[in-house]
């Protein structure tokens, strides 16, 4: 309806892979840093383990964004075909909630 009456088609979909991006870039260099003091503190403990286990799910999450936004997410609902909004709901709300 919005298209037909001459309203422009908003899509934003570009922003989740940027800061997905900019953030897990962010993430990666913390952690390597973190990951070189530690090699030359010679002593690995529980809380380097977990940070670097977060980090692989970061990871995760950034490729699900990245997937979300190829498949509509960030575009005007009345322009996403119906089996990709489907496929934004399935992904997306876990991730979003």
């Amino acid at each position: 309806m919005e298209t037909t009456c001459g309203h422009p088609r908003r899509d934003i979909s570009h922003i989740t892979p940027i800061v997905g991006g900019v953030s897990g870039g962010a993430a990666l260099i913390s952690v390597i840093i973190r990951c070189i003091s530690i090699r030359n503190a010679n002593s690995i403990h529980l809380d380097d383990i977990l940070i670097v286990a977060s980090l692989v799910i970061a990871v995760a999450f950034a490729g699900l964004e990245f997937d979300l936004a190829t498949v509509g997410f960030g575009r005007d609902i009345w322009t996403v075909p119906p089996n990709n909004i489907d496929r934004i709901v399935q992904v997306g709300a876990p991730i979003l909630s």
